[in-house]
């Protein structure tokens, strides 16, 4: 069994491509910082449905305990905080596979 985390995530007003670009970097350089992560997949929402939110992020984890790991570890505090500075609000789930 898996441990997943499902994070979307919706920008402020006005935010334009090139800031969600650096973010898309920063979750590059992210993406391998502890063990235990099995992959790693974000993107942009396809626009589809006009109440969706504008970006989500997919992790999977070996187990709860490498989530854990990766939410505490300090390159995805200080991440998660410069990011915080685009986005309005952030929904997140986890869940076992």
């Amino acid at each position: 069994m898996a441990f997943v985390q499902v994070t979307l995530m919706k920008f402020k007003r006005g935010i334009g491509s090139p800031n969600i670009k650096l973010m898309c970097q920063g979750l590059k350089s992210i993406s391998k910082i502890v063990p235990g992560i099995i992959k790693f997949e974000f993107g942009p929402d396809l626009k589809i449905e006009n109440t969706s939110m504008d970006f989500g992020l997919i992790i999977v984890f070996e187990s709860q305990n490498a989530w854990e790991e990766y939410r505490s570890h300090p390159k995805h505090v200080e991440f998660a905080n410069d990011a915080m500075k685009i986005i309005d609000r952030v929904e997140r789930v986890q869940m076992d596979i």
